[in-house]
């Protein structure tokens, strides 16, 4: 029997972060993993097609509702004085190039803040790792799994699907990883390495 809370908010509002935080601890007694995986992309064409209230809007929801969450999951972890805690950024493989777009210029952000975190992070008993996906099946991406999968251009020629990118996860939450801290995992077949075939 698993036990589970559902909390609809917006990572973007640090007092609904907080709130989510207690609600879990008040049902679950502690926290010992969090996967930072709300983001937003706006598919702009290029920096001319970039509005301020888009930009906000990325940055609010990829960066910094992820930092701000994270925070309020280190405060209440290092009270507890426990070890083996986890924090999982999903960031893109859009995070390991450089851009002009604000969602990969967050995704960016996101790679630096798995590194920069997870030194700190460590000596309170939390790795801090991060996953880079490919394009994946997601609302967001707009790609059905029961349609064409096919995508030209990547190294493999197809979207992921979110259970790929959720198994290598699933690993770094496990004792398995446990050597393995300030990690970002690309997930796109090889997609981020830049070869001329």
């Amino acid at each position: 029997h698993t036990d589970c809370l559902i909390f609809t908010g917006d990572t973007g509002d640090y007092r609904q972060l907080e709130a989510m935080i207690s609600e879990t601890i008040a049902r679950f007694h502690h926290i010992d993993v969090l996967v930072n995986n709300a983001g937003i992309s706006l598919h702009e064409g290029s920096i001319y097609d970039v509005t301020l209230k888009g930009f906000d809007a990325q940055f609010g929801t990829n960066l910094k509702g992820p930092y701000f969450l994270s925070k309020a999951f280190l405060n209440n972890f290092k009270a507890t004085g426990n070890s083996g805690g986890s924090i999982i950024f999903v960031t893109s493989e859009r995070g390991l190039y450089c851009d002009d777009q604000p969602y990969g210029l967050t995704k960016a952000a996101v790679c630096s803040l798995t590194q920069g975190l997870a030194r700190r992070a460590l000596k309170d008993g939390v790795r801090v790792n991060a996953v880079a996906p490919g394009v994946t099946v997601s609302d967001m991406t707009g790609v059905d799994r029961n349609g064409n999968l096919f995508r030209p251009g990547t190294s493999g020629g197809r979207v992921l699907l979110p259970e790929e990118i959720a198994e290598t996860v699933v690993f770094l939450i496990s004792d398995a990883s446990r050597s393995i801290n300030g990690a970002i995992i690309p997930c796109n077949e090889g997609n981020h390495i830049r070869c001329d075939w």
